[in-house]
């Protein structure tokens, strides 16, 4: 994605995975950090929405994140709590499986 710095605007959307038939929300999953930010998430979806007027559900997105969060922490098998296989440690990966599952029950925006 490709962000003014100043304005938050969306500038531009670059996608160099395989181009496939699937649900939109699965291209917004990725855009959850930290739980109650979501500026870049809002900027996303802002964009996305205006271009296709077509509505995205945040929930949904929730959905995705929480599963890759799982995905990420099952694939760690074998490997210490400090090493970072996927770019986290486990106490990040357990944060962020613990957060995907708040933001299930308790979504905050």
């Amino acid at each position: 994605m490709a962000i003014d710095p100043i304005s938050s605007r969306v500038l531009g959307l670059f996608d160099y995975e395989g181009a496939a038939w699937a649900d939109r929300h699965h291209d917004f999953r990725y855009l959850i950090f930290d739980l109650g930010r979501f500026e870049l998430l809002d900027a996303a979806i802002s964009a996305y929405e205006s271009a296709i007027h077509h509505r995205i559900e945040r929930r949904r997105i929730f959905l995705y994140n929480a599963a890759c969060a799982f995905t990420f922490l099952a694939d760690r098998t074998g490997t210490g709590p400090e090493q970072c296989p996927c770019g986290r440690t486990l106490a990040e990966d357990l944060r962020w499986s613990q957060g995907a599952i708040a933001m299930g029950l308790y979504p905050l925006c």
